[in-house]
């Protein structure tokens, strides 16, 4: 929750806007009271305040890129946010993002593999045995629903 809150101050709090860029687990610190900290501003952009868009190259790491950054398309702050939803679905599957231990590429990313297992209606398949997120699934609903929108034509 207090990554959370660290992405709505960086957006909605901030006398500047700024996009991070590379949110992932590297990225997220805890303090001595074990509050999550968002860390490592290197490739954050500035915005100006009547700025809601920027032009920018590729900046980030690779399987927490949303698909602006692929289609030359102007960046907002939705792209930290998906990057928090892939975050999010690390720990929700206790899966690295990308395994490339696993053959099939569907498979081997994440994203992919997660959402395929949503739209068959099977998210039991993703959280394997823990059983307390099967008995709260609205959390894990919630992840995949950003990203039915995200890859629905």
């Amino acid at each position: 929750m207090g990554v959370a809150r660290g992405l709505l101050y960086l957006h909605e709090e901030c006398s500047t806007q700024i996009i991070h860029c590379d949110i992932k687990p590297q990225n997220i610190l805890l303090d001595e009271s074990y509050n999550a900290r968002i860390a490592d501003f290197g490739l954050a952009k500035l915005l100006l305040m009547n700025q809601s868009h920027t032009n920018t190259n590729i900046r980030g790491t690779k399987g927490y890129l949303a698909p602006e950054w692929y289609s030359n398309m102007p960046i907002t702050f939705k792209v930290d946010v998906y990057s928090f939803g892939v975050l999010l679905l690390e720990i929700i599957c206790c899966r690295r993002n990308v395994d490339i231990e696993i053959g099939d590429e569907e498979e081997a990313i994440l994203v992919y593999w997660a959402y395929d297992y949503y739209k068959e209606g099977r998210m039991d398949v993703l959280v394997g045995n823990d059983m307390e997120i099967v008995q709260d699934m609205n959390s894990l609903k919630l992840v995949m629903m950003m990203f039915q929108i995200i890859f629905q034509p």
